[in-house]
């Protein structure tokens, strides 16, 4: 009877320290890869768009002004995030790479990163949609290629509570001789803040709990009782 006592002491102790994990949320991180990628360009720094760039300067980055020439180039990427709609996230980072493809111009290259509401298309528009600046990246062409990671939880997280799911990534070179780079490597890392797991019925606990008091109360008697001692 005593061994079988602790066992259910065993049992009931380990369903019991299970449940107690119970109603933790758990996270699991998505990383996510541009459904679109594009460079657009204002040939004449008009206001005019006049075009997209052909492959492989999808990432290209430019921006020069006389003497050298007039042209402005920038990238962008968009990231799907439906599976994330309606969903409050725990974390969102953004990751990139540029790489110098021209050596001349400036040393030391800027560039705006604004986060805007996309649709999952490249259009010319991009170009200048509106959005959000998130940071304004320095890129040392000597030290090229660089990585870079932002957090960009908030901007993100408005997105998705406007309905949107598609997030926009834009690079806009600032200066004069801001001359040829490419955005590459671009990922999205989004965590949800995931659903609590069912917590277990109070009969269950009340069971438990009873199997739990019933072992103590046995051991405790097994205690009481006189030990047997041998005739001498």
């Amino acid at each position: 009877m005593q061994d079988i006592c602790q066992k259910l002491i065993v049992a009931a102790t380990s369903t019991a320290l299970g449940l107690a994990t119970i109603g933790v949320n758990s996270v699991r991180a998505a990383i996510i890869t541009p459904s679109v990628r594009a460079s657009i360009q204002d040939q004449q720094i008009d206001g005019i768009i006049d075009s997209f760039n052909s492959s492989p300067f999808e990432g290209l980055l430019r921006r020069a002004l006389p003497p050298a020439r007039f042209v402005e180039d920038r990238a962008i990427v968009e990231f799907d995030l439906n599976t994330f709609a309606g969903q409050e996230l725990l974390q969102s980072q953004l990751d990139f790479t540029l790489f110098s493809n021209n050596s001349g111009g400036d040393q030391i290259r800027l560039f705006d990163v604004i986060l805007y509401s996309g649709n999952g298309t490249a259009e010319l528009s991009d170009f200048s949609i509106a959005g959000t600046t998130v940071a304004q990246v320095r890129f040392l062409v000597s030290e090229s290629p660089t990585r870079f990671n932002l957090d960009i939880l908030s901007p993100v997280q408005s997105i998705l509570d406007s309905g949107s799911n598609f997030v926009g990534v834009r690079l806009n070179p600032i200066g004069t001789r801001n001359f040829p780079t490419i955005l590459g490597n671009s990922t999205l890392t989004a965590t949800p803040i995931s659903e609590p797991e069912p917590v277990p019925e109070p009969a269950t606990v009340l069971g438990l709990a009873t199997a739990l008091g019933f072992g103590v109360l046995f051991n405790r008697g097994n205690s009481k009782k006189p030990k047997k001692t041998s005739d001498r």
